[in-house]
């Protein structure tokens, strides 16, 4: 016998198709861009986004200067340990990345309640390393 019309798929309600927008990768912008962008994060008062996108220059920074390889399935222990056994790297860049990204870490995946004060320490820390890696 004849066989009932399917009906066409609906969506069911509250479902709706979105496109993910996909984050440019540290290593596609360049330093500099992210860094004013902490900057400005920072004066709207967004200090923990501020601090994310500060390791973000950093990250970007020590990429290209060779003292790390930016993947995004590394994590940040790895790349302290990419910089620590960097032969070209500056012999203090060590201490001041690993204390940087342990401060990253504590506020971005750990209390995640960041003030004006935190982010003035995270940027001290910041130019330390763009410091020590511009000087090599």
């Amino acid at each position: 016998g004849p066989r009932p019309a399917k009906a066409p798929f609906v969506a069911a309600k509250g479902v709706q198709r979105t496109t993910e927008r996909r984050e440019p990768s540290p290593i596609e912008r360049p330093a500099a861009e992210l860094w004013r962008e902490a900057d400005q994060q920072a004066r709207d008062g967004q200090h923990l986004q501020a601090v994310r996108s500060l390791y973000l220059a950093v990250l970007s920074l020590l990429h290209r200067r060779q003292l790390l390889r930016f993947e995004p399935t590394r994590t940040n222990g790895e790349y302290v340990q990419q910089v620590r056994l960097a032969p070209q790297a500056p012999a203090e860049l060590h201490a001041v990345f690993e204390e940087f990204t342990s401060l990253f870490e504590r506020k971005w995946y750990g209390d995640r309640d960041c003030d004006a004060a935190e982010f003035g320490a995270a940027r001290r820390l910041a130019e330390e390393v763009r410091a020590q890696v511009e000087a090599a």
